[in-house]
């Protein structure tokens, strides 16, 4: 309750100080005010909000989800993560593969991460929520050959192999 008094104070000298404004955002977040958060982030300035938009995306992204708001809520994370901003990532496969099943959040994580580094935690991620699915593992070493990403198209695979060692 410090933080948010602190933060109050501060808008009351300087309203235009988005740090604050920020500050009370995540700490309504954290309490699990999500109705607070909402209307916290949507009375920011658009042209201040242009200057964060990937967390602004990310943070409506959370408090969407948390009223169950699935779809706006994705919609959010992927703006978020297509900025950049690493922390959606997550959350929007999580949402895709709640909403749209894996093959969905699958062609999510290429679209979403050109870098092989990038795509493999995310991939992981998806793999071992669908662990039974060779299916996945193939589109899977697929996207990252046709991306000409090799050595993470055969670490697919070797994956695979221990996974499923019946076929192979």
């Amino acid at each position: 309750h410090e933080a948010s008094e602190n933060y109050r104070r501060a808008l009351e000298l300087y309203p235009a100080l988005e740090e604050a404004r920020y500050g009370l955002i995540r700490i309504a977040i954290a309490q699990k005010e999500w109705e607070q958060a909402i209307n916290d982030l949507r009375s920011i300035q658009p042209q201040s909000a242009a200057a964060r938009a990937p967390e602004w995306h990310y943070l409506h992204g959370i408090a969407l989800e948390n009223i169950h708001c699935l779809q706006p809520a994705a919609a959010e994370f992927k703006l978020a993560a297509m900025q950049g901003y690493e922390a959606a990532r997550k959350p929007l496969l999580r949402l895709l593969l709640r909403m749209h099943g894996a093959e969905h959040a699958l062609a999510a994580c290429f679209e979403m991460a050109s870098s092989a580094k990038k795509r493999w935690p995310l991939i992981e991620l998806i793999l071992s929520a669908c662990g039974n699915r060779p299916d996945l593992y193939e589109r899977a070493a697929l996207g990252f050959l046709r991306d000409s990403q090799y050595a993470y198209a055969i670490r697919v695979a070797a994956v695979a192999k221990r996974t499923f060692p019946d076929l192979f």
